[in-house]
């Protein structure tokens, strides 16, 4: 194969990202694979692999990827300033709140020092200035700064929050594929299974879960994907299919917007530093150590017959610790 060409996986491994990732880039038409007569994978050539470069450069600058596919699309500069003008407009934002969390950390400090009995006394004067400087309109961003800004700053000081949830046992329906595009060909099999037992009528709790079959390695490029979806007890699965019970159990479970895979780092973060809860899964990197992806909103996806699923949880199986005496 000539080297002006690489392969999903040796593109995903260059640049650390997943082969998913990269279809989803490709399926929204920021980049675009080919096929080379008598290869059996799909390539990208010197002009999409510099655009993944530029992918990624502009999403570590917090870039959404329809601004990217704006700026990427489209020959006008201005465009382009206009949006990186609007993001120094949101850092300034950001700025701004970040100083005014700081001086209300630091003033209820001062009140918890002070107080006999260290609590939010709401008619104490430091905290009733907390209360009418906190709320203030949007004016002018450089003098004034409003809740809605304080709340975002907030939110970038913590990690994650995973929900712990129970997930019961289920009946699934399981297809499976190895080769280029695996999500794709298992899903495909899915979906026609669902739509030709209009399943979601079946079950309105009808639930899509999934993950890498194997996993993707240096020795092993080529992966696959299994996808499940949840069934009535008693009812027959025609080939390829293959009937599965699938145990449940508890996950910690982190939504992430389609596409964002990278927040599995995060997830795992969470899962290996949490005080309660520890991994609970087989240990085998070749189903993804029993993590699961679930594709939310089934019943509707499939009822209305959308092009994809914009939300999934990221699953991590766990169990409480055990406390030590």
């Amino acid at each position: 194969m000539t080297n002006q060409v690489k392969t999903i996986s040796e593109v995903a491994k260059n640049y650390e990202v997943t082969p998913r990732m990269l279809r989803y880039y490709e399926k929204l038409g920021l980049i675009q694979s080919t096929r080379l007569s008598g290869y059996a994978y799909r390539v990208y050539d010197i002009e999409n692999t510099d655009r993944i470069q530029k992918i990624l450069f502009l999403r570590k600058l917090r870039l959404s990827l329809k601004e990217i596919g704006m700026i990427l699309n489209s020959s006008d500069a201005q465009q382009a300033i206009e949006i990186f003008e609007q993001h120094i407009y949101s850092i300034n934002q950001e700025v701004s709140a970040y100083t005014v969390l700081r001086k209300a950390y630091e003033q209820l400090i001062t009140v918890f020092k002070s107080a006999a009995l260290p609590e939010l006394n709401m008619k104490d004067e430091v905290l009733q200035s907390l209360i009418t400087d906190l709320p203030i309109p949007n004016t002018t961003l450089k003098e004034e700064i409003n809740m809605t800004n304080v709340n975002l700053a907030a939110a970038q000081l913590k990690k994650i929050e995973p929900r712990v949830i129970h997930v019961p046992a289920y009946s699934v329906a399981a297809a499976h594929f190895i080769g280029p595009d695996p999500e794709q060909h298992a899903f495909d099999q899915i979906k026609d299974f669902v739509q030709q037992n209009k399943l979601w009528e079946l079950m309105s709790d009808i639930r899509v879960f999934g993950f890498n079959h194997p996993n993707p390695s240096e020795k092993k490029p080529t992966y696959g994907y299994e996808f499940w979806v949840t069934i009535p007890e008693d009812m027959e699965i025609p080939a390829p299919l293959k009937k599965k019970q699938f145990n449940g159990g508890e996950y910690a479970a982190h939504s992430i917007t389609m596409g964002n895979f990278q927040e599995w780092g995060l997830l795992e973060q969470w899962v290996s530093e949490s005080p309660r809860y520890e991994y609970r899964g087989n240990g085998n990197p070749e189903n993804m150590f029993d993590s699961l992806e679930e594709h939310l909103n089934a019943y509707t996806y499939f009822e209305n017959g959308d092009s994809e699923f914009p939300q999934m949880d990221l699953m991590i199986p766990v169990r409480r610790k055990r406390e030590t005496p």
